[in-house]
């Protein structure tokens, strides 16, 4: 693959390959040929003068014995492909299309300027067990279980901040043990220092199962279908922001809507100054912050694929197929902003009000979206003479997506 690089994204691929294939001496039927005592495949077997041998079969025994090898041309493959993708660009003067708002970044506690740098780490694992179980000549069952862990990020110097999950300043305002109203909960949420960016699960089973079936017995019409659960982490843009949050890090937003000033000046000139707050979260005092946290008991997101196909041999020449392919996407990521009254900026004078004075937006990130993909396919296969095979297919298919890109919008 050749990547040509900026602009934009060009690639082109070529590959080829020779098929290599060893004679297997069984049948469908699990009689066996047997090799004449002696014959042996050609000595240059497996190089370009002889790729591939075929057996020279005498079928009047039982059963029946190759008596001899012979060399059989390569099979080649030729492919290639182009692509090509120029990003969208945006061209804008953020001066004047942005008049209202700028930001500082500051270390809470000293009231020097901020270091978002980070050294995360996590840890994954995983287990496997499958196998395909023939039940009968015409009957194959395929059964398997995936165990998964994709480890919470932590940092090596331990300054992580989220909103924690118990405590003074728990951020379980939809749990049924919080006996406050949720407004009167936002308010009094605070980000704390925490080991890890969540809580790492560790039960993320993924079975698999499928099964293949030879319905009449004729080896030409089958009934096929699987099901599986497939895990992924979270991506890093989803958490790796978290890395703004107070005490170890602030970023200031001063808003002309809520009654901040703004600087209007090239290059533009810092906020007012601040006063550093008190322990445990160091907010700075007349300034607001906004914090980038995680759900703390996220779940990883997950894929269950389903299929059902029904397939049948026409003729020597013609297969039809008709399927039923599913895609279920859960437990995918979104951006939600809970830092707000219903109707906000619905007012005379268009102020955005905040439950929790202390921050701007709560960019809340969790992965309570889903998605569901459901298809109906039907393909048609017709085989000629020269190796040249004409293909056509239909898909009905319907797709609904609750949010499930992450910047599809806040709430």
């Amino acid at each position: 693959n050749w990547d040509l690089g900026n602009p934009g994204y060009y690639e082109f691929g070529n590959a080829l390959k020779a098929d290599i294939a060893d004679y297997i001496p069984c049948d469908a039927s699990g009689t066996c040929d047997q090799i004449k005592p002696g014959v042996t495949p050609p000595a240059n077997y497996g190089t370009p003068v002889c790729p591939e041998p075929v057996p020279t079969i005498d079928t009047s025994t039982t059963p029946n014995t190759i008596t001899a090898w012979t060399c059989a041309p390569s099979v080649l493959n030729a492919d290639g492909s182009f692509a090509g993708n120029i990003p969208n660009s945006v061209d804008g003067n953020l001066v004047n299309d942005f008049p209202y708002f700028q930001e500082l970044s500051i270390n809470p506690v000293t009231g020097a300027r901020g270091n978002a740098y980070r050294h995360y780490y996590s840890y994954d694992s995983g287990l496997f067990v499958q196998d395909d179980w023939k039940v009968s000549p015409r009957f194959t069952l395929n059964l398997g279980l995936r165990w998964e862990r994709y480890g919470a990020p932590r940092e090596q110097h331990a300054i992580i901040a989220q909103f924690p999950a118990s405590g003074q300043y728990a951020f379980d305002c939809l749990s049924p043990a919080n006996t406050t109203d949720f407004v009167t909960c936002m308010g009094n949420v605070r980000t704390q220092p925490a080991q890890s960016m969540w809580n790492t699960r560790n039960y993320d089973f993924g079975p698999r199962i499928g099964f293949a079936w030879d319905v009449f017995g004729d080896q030409k019409t089958s009934l096929r279908a699987g099901y599986g659960i497939f895990y992924d982490r979270i991506f890093d843009n989803v958490w790796s922001n978290g890395a703004w949050n107070p005490p170890f890090y602030g970023l200031i937003d001063a808003d002309a809507t809520g009654g901040d000033t703004i600087f209007y000046s090239r290059p533009p000139a810092v906020p007012p100054s601040f006063t550093p707050g008190a322990p445990p979260d160091y907010l700075p005092l007349g300034a607001r912050v906004s914090v980038r946290t995680m759900e703390q008991n996220l779940k990883d997101s997950s894929d269950q694929s389903l299929y059902f196909g029904l397939e049948r041999q026409v003729s020597s020449s013609l297969a039809l197929t008709l399927n039923y392919q599913g895609s279920l996407g859960r437990h995918l990521p979104v951006l939600m902003n809970w830092n707000r009254y219903d109707g906000d900026r619905y007012n005379a004078t268009l102020t955005l009000d905040r439950p929790n004075s202390h921050y701007t937006g709560f960019n809340y990130r969790s992965n309570n979206v889903t998605s569901n993909y459901n298809a109906l396919v039907f393909e048609a296969r017709k085989h000629f003479s020269h190796s040249v095979a004409l293909i056509g297919g239909y898909t009905w298919g319907r797709l609904m997506d609750f949010g499930s890109d992450l910047f599809s919008g806040s709430t």
